[in-house]
């Protein structure tokens, strides 16, 4: 019972945090809009730290190996991916073309 209510609970916030996207939508000033980029990057940091990385400073030490390195291997990894996939997709730029009924997104290279 309490793993559902948690799960609705989560679900709910998600929801709520999605839906004010689309009510502000660009209307939003650029103060508010930092403090909300900054709130979801923080709140993503613990996510992070919390979520993947203390179950696998544990799951190295259970296994006898030194829980930094494994941490810091994986943070690495990670960055190097990101850089990887901005290198590579950055080249791209989305435009978008207003049509008469429609909007449309395409991919270009830039």
């Amino acid at each position: 019972m309490f793993a559902a209510l948690g799960t609705l609970f989560t679900f709910m916030m998600t929801a709520l945090g999605a839906a004010a996207v689309f009510l502000f939508g660009n209307h939003m000033d650029e103060r508010t809009r930092r403090m909300t980029m900054g709130f979801a990057g923080g709140v993503m940091s613990a996510a992070a730290v919390f979520s993947l990385l203390a179950p696998a400073a544990e799951r190295a030490q259970a296994l006898g190996m030194t829980a930094w390195l494994v941490c810091a291997a994986g943070v690495l990894l990670g960055a190097g991916l990101v850089a990887l996939m901005e290198f590579v997709l950055g080249r791209h730029r989305v435009i978008r073309c207003a049509g008469a009924a429609k909007r449309r997104t395409a991919t270009v290279a830039a």
